[in-house]
């Protein structure tokens, strides 16, 4: 939405790029449309990917000092399994 002062956004994917058979109609139209003025308006990007970070640089043009990767926090308590806890099949 349109704002006078200073804006941040997240994007966390641009699979209506990649994707769009996966998107109804009315929201590739949606993000064609409002993507260029997020990003236009954007004093700050954040990512939760260096991948996302990336593509809206090369794909989108978005200067790389306005995009900010912030990975995804995770309680310690979540961590890869060991192998000798994998389901067996």
């Amino acid at each position: 939405m349109p704002f006078p002062g200073a804006a941040v956004t997240t994007v966390h994917d641009l699979s209506y790029l990649h994707y769009p058979q996966h998107h109804p109609r009315e929201r590739i139209a949606f993000m064609e449309r409002q993507m260029p003025r997020t990003l236009a308006q954007a004093t700050m990007i954040i990512t939760d990917s260096e991948f996302v970070r990336r593509e809206l640089i090369d794909l989108l043009g978005v200067a790389a000092h306005r995009v900010q990767t912030v990975p995804l926090g995770v309680e310690d308590l979540f961590h890869p399994a060991h192998p000798r806890n994998w389901p067996r099949r």
